[in-house]
Formats: C-alpha cells, structure tokens, sequence
C-alpha cells in the first residue's frame, strides 16, 4: 500500500486545473494507448536531455500515480540522450512528499533506490541513455520531455510511437532562492498530468 503521505498528495492533485490546449496534447498520448494497448501491457519511456529532472519524475510519479490505481500492467522508464546525475533538489522534492530515498552509490553518478510503499521493490534512479540496457528496447512508447530532447532525438529506436509532452524546466531556478518552491512545483505540475492521463486510459 502507498504510504499515506504520498496517497494524500496525489488524491489532492486537480486535474481540472488543466486547460484545454494542454489537455489536447495529453489526449494524443491518451488516444493512442486506448487504440492500441487493450488488454496489453503499456511501457512508457520518458525522456529528455539529461535524465537529471523532468525525465526522472515522470518515471518515479508515473509508476507510484498507477500503482495508487491499482493499474498494475503499466510500466515506466527514464532515459537521456547524454548521461548526467539526477540534480539534488529533485531527490529533495521527492522526499518532501513522502518517498522514502537511500543512495545506494555514491559516485559522479549516484544511485538511489526510491520507494513509495514497503510492498513493491524500489525504484532504480539515476542518469542514463534512453536506449540503456535497464529500459526496453522495443514495443514501448516514446514521450520527449524537452525540446532539447526532441530536437536531438527525432527518431527512438525501438518506440511504436513518439510524444512530445514538454515540461518547464525548474533548471532555470538552479542556485535561485526560489529553486525548491520552483522544484516543488514542476513535481507538482508533472503529477497532476500524469494522474489526468492515467485516469483515461
């Protein structure tokens, strides 16, 4: 069972806060999965520049979002196009809203195990390409993050099919005295259009 922190968070995310241009751009991923993933299990790969942000929170949020829904054959993945960290105030957001965080490597690149209930096995998090051997390498569908990333990645190997859904990049508020207000919010952001398309499909 999801921990109630978390459980709290996500059943307070509004989706009817989202407008209609950013709903059109959701359905598209919506649609497509509805057309062609009936009673099939759904791999999502994530993806944006350096797998440091964005990208990570969607694979984290997306995979606790279905789990809270009991949506059990949805599995999500993250990945770059260039290797990086993931940033230190995502982990800190994270933990902000009651996932439970151990780094398990401490190098250049660290390496977390991320949990949100004390039943399934953590999640692996750190900075890797999108075609890195933990990810799938066909039959899974693509979704850009960044417009870095969709400019640098036109073609995903492997992907049935390829979305952009861009995020604001909190990166801009790196070092700032607004980054972790900023950090909270894109988390917050990422969330709530995740829970809007998982409560579709």
């Amino acid at each position: 069972m999801i921990n109630k922190k978390i459980s709290n968070f996500i059943s307070k995310l509004d989706i009817t806060k989202i407008n209609n241009n950013r709903k059109k751009t959701l359905n598209s991923l919506i649609n497509y999965i509805r057309l062609n993933y009936i009673n099939n299990p759904i791999y999502l790969n994530f993806i944006c520049t350096h797998n440091s942000r964005r990208s990570q929170l969607c694979q984290i949020l997306f995979k606790t979002i279905s789990s809270y829904y009991n949506k059990s054959d949805i599995f999500s993945y993250s990945g770059g196009t260039e290797v990086t960290e993931v940033y230190k105030t995502i982990i800190l957001s994270l933990k902000n809203i009651g996932f439970d965080i151990v780094k398990i490597k401490d190098e250049i690149n660290p390496i977390y195990h991320i949990k949100y209930d004390n039943n399934n096995e953590p999640i692996l998090c750190f900075s890797k390409l999108y075609n890195s051997e933990i990810n799938p390498t066909n039959n899974y569908i693509a979704v850009i993050n960044c417009n870095t990333a969709d400019i640098n990645c036109p073609i995903v190997s492997g992907a049935t099919k390829r979305f952009v859904i861009p995020f604001n990049d909190p990166k801009e508020y790196d070092g700032k005295k607004e980054e972790y207000v900023e950090y909270n919010n894109s988390l917050k952001e990422i969330a709530r259009d995740l829970k809007y398309i998982l409560l579709k499909i």
